[in-house]
């Protein structure tokens, strides 16, 4: 099974930075806010502020079945490979989480 990403694959872990690794947790927390399923359908092509301090976008694309995919595209993603979110509105103890398909980037600068 391969597993596709926008990420540099080449990129050694030893030469990550704490920072590095930060981000990529960060870059999927918003904090002191939930959105759920159908906050999200509201807020369609609009800037969500992550933890990191990044911006997120939300994509909504409408199908021929009336299920619209909600994507959430972090600045590392390309737009063919943007993260789909699969499942909503999942009770965690301090909020609520989205399962995506693929891995939200956080800007790749300094990598």
């Amino acid at each position: 099974m391969g597993v596709e990403n926008d990420f540099n694959a080449g990129r050694e872990f030893d030469n990550w930075h704490c920072k590095d690794l930060e981000d990529f947790v960060l870059i999927n927390v918003v904090e002191g806010r939930e959105y759920d399923k159908r906050d999200l359908r509201k807020r369609c092509s609009d800037l969500l502020r992550m933890a990191n301090n990044e911006n997120t976008r939300t994509i909504c694309e409408k199908r021929n079945n009336n299920e619209d995919r909600i994507y959430q595209k972090g600045p590392g993603n390309s737009d063919r490979n943007k993260p789909q979110i699969r499942k909503f509105d999942i009770d965690a103890c301090d909020g609520i989480i989205h399962e995506i398909n693929k891995v939200m980037l956080p800007a790749a600068d300094g990598w």
